[in-house]
């Protein structure tokens, strides 16, 4: 499994927003100058975080984004998850049709599916105020 940039930076996003959340709704030229992340870009990850439901959004001269829960609720999978799709470390985890001959025979499957079942467990463990708190083990 390799995250890429687009989950990385959502993770950057929302801690963000959870260090700013008493500044209210924050705008996109806001977050894009401190997380050196380009508008464009930026536009992309929150409009995917925010159809996930992770984000609340205001439109006009006040507006931006904000989160719509304490950060202690937010996990790492959570915001991976919604910016990335799925986490496992291999495509046919993920697929329980016939789209390869060996998947009912398969001696590696149980593997890369616990496999599977130890990054999810993890990243649903470390919460965004873990991250803010340096509390990761």
């Amino acid at each position: 499994m390799i995250v890429s940039t687009k989950g990385r930076y959502a993770l950057r996003v929302i801690i963000d927003l959870a260090i700013h959340s008493q500044e209210g709704y924050i705008s996109l030229k806001e977050i894009c100058e401190r997380s050196d992340i380009s508008m464009k870009y930026l536009e992309s990850i929150v409009s995917n975080l925010n159809k996930a439901g992770l984000l609340d959004s205001l439109r006009g001269k006040n507006g931006g984004y904000k989160l719509n829960r304490p950060a202690k609720e937010y996990t790492v999978g959570m915001i991976l998850k919604a910016s990335e799709g799925s986490l496992a470390p291999v495509a046919c985890v993920n697929c329980e049709d016939a789209s390869c001959n060996l998947y009912q025979d398969c001696i590696t499957l149980p593997m890369w599916k616990k496999l599977d079942k130890v990054i999810d467990d993890y990243l649903e463990s470390v919460t965004i105020q873990d991250l803010l708190d340096k509390n990761i083990d």
